[in-house]
């Protein structure tokens, strides 16, 4: 079946295709979804962790405050000078150790190590040699200038040695500042508190969190698509509709003027552009007209001439090759593109039109009509540079089948291809 503007779909590849464009906002649409779900997790993530590390750094403070008002005759002494200093004898420290455990066993501590103004180790509830292998932590000198705070531990926190340093990303590390009585810093007390427990906590709450909000915006998305790609096949089926109005005869469903001649220069300009320079271009055109058309409608009148308007459109059609293009010019004029034809095979094709239409009356609610139509066929020279050239060689040609007899096919001034110059060869 040739093409015509009912043969043709709507094209999906337009720029502005609703499609497209549907395809665009799904995509773009669950990228933000995306990064918004990964934010938001993220930033409820980073809150319960700061509300972790604030719960362990509060409780820290308050045992740490208790420790120093029990242990402040034991941890502090006067040295020489007659100032404060951390000091604890080595006969106490086991009992000392002891005191420490019993005071921060309800809090999951895990590490303890107190330090005086040199960054050396009072006491701790550590391995021995641990100790002696400990390199001095860089948050030290913070505490030890005043400062009071608590983070999440890493991997990488160096300060420890051995098992004590696997256990650091589950540990919240705080160091506090040991004040003297005069408000100065006698020195710094670390402590890392186990959070395995609450980070396990955590994750699940967060991965909760996740999913219920994923939950959500994919349902909100999903009810935005819905009404989008409602709106969407509306809007691409109006445009298919105002497509098919503006390329389309209305009377035979053919091309319009408009239409034809734009595909016709579209394939002309493909095949000039395939073909080297002065090469012969396999591409031609026929210009038809039924012949009397008008004492038909005068006869008959205009509806029956509409409906063999409308036949002589289906005959056409069944007549041509599945890759010409036929439509309707104007009136009872039509034009055919036929694309990778020579010479010849435009002229056959012409001669097979004029016979479909000879050799087959029209039968209109019982009227039987007879009719014939005339041809101008023209096919592409290697110097044509426009369609237009290929247009008015095709007219002229038209005048030319209706000047000498109507119902022929007529190509050059020597040479007419007419149905009825066939039957004269043929006897």
């Amino acid at each position: 079946m040739p093409k015509t503007a009912a043969s043709i779909d709507f094209d999906p590849r337009l720029r502005d295709n609703p499609r497209v464009l549907l395809r665009k906002f799904l995509w773009t649409g669950l990228l933000c979804l995306t990064a918004v779900l990964l934010l938001a997790t993220y930033g409820v993530y980073r809150a319960y962790s700061w509300r972790l590390i604030e719960s362990a750094h509060t409780e820290a403070k308050a045992t740490c405050q208790v420790l120093l008002v029990k242990e402040k005759k034991l941890l502090i002494d006067i040295n020489e000078k007659g100032h404060a200093e951390l000091k604890l004898e080595d006969s106490e420290k086991a009992n000392f150790g002891k005191r420490l455990h019993k005071y921060f066993q309800p809090f999951a501590i895990d590490f303890i190590r107190i330090w005086d103004l040199q960054r050396r180790v009072v006491d701790h509830t550590g391995d021995e040699n641990n100790t002696r292998q400990t390199v001095i932590p860089p948050a030290l000198d913070k505490s030890l200038a005043g400062e009071s705070f608590s983070f999440l531990g890493k991997e990488s926190d160096i300060g420890l040695g051995g098992k004590d340093r696997e256990k650091a990303t589950n540990q919240v590390i705080s160091f506090l500042p040991i004040w003297g009585k005069n408000k100065e810093v006698l020195g710094a007390i670390e402590i890392r508190r186990s959070i395995k427990s609450y980070r396990a906590k955590i994750r699940r709450e967060v991965a909760f969190f996740a999913l219920s909000l994923g939950t959500a915006l994919l349902a909100l998305f999903g009810c935005v698509y819905f009404l989008v790609v409602k709106g969407a096949n509306r809007l691409t089926q109006t445009q298919q509709i105002l497509h098919l109005l503006a390329t389309t005869d209305p009377l035979t469903g053919l091309y319009n003027r408009r239409e034809i001649f734009a595909r016709a220069s579209d394939i002309f300009s493909k095949e000039q552009e395939s073909k080297p320079h002065n090469t012969l271009l396999n591409f031609g055109l026929l210009i038809l007209d039924f012949d009397n058309f008008k004492r038909i409608n005068d006869t008959y009148g205009h509806p029956i001439g509409d409906r063999i308007l409308q036949e002589l459109a289906s005959r056409l059609q069944a007549a041509l090759r599945p890759y010409d293009i036929l439509g309707r010019v104007g009136g009872e004029e039509f034009m055919v593109v036929l694309p990778e034809s020579n010479l010849e095979q435009c002229q056959d094709i012409a001669e097979r039109l004029c016979k479909t239409v000879r050799d087959n009356p029209f039968e209109i609610d019982g009227l039987l009509v007879r009719g014939s139509i005339s041809i101008g066929g023209a096919t592409a020279h290697p110097l044509d540079r426009e369609l237009e050239a290929v247009l008015q060689r095709a007219d002229k040609r038209l005048y030319q089948a209706k000047t000498r007899g109507k119902d022929r096919a007529s190509w050059t001034d020597d040479a007419v291809c007419s149905s009825r110059l066939s039957e004269l060869t043929n006897i």
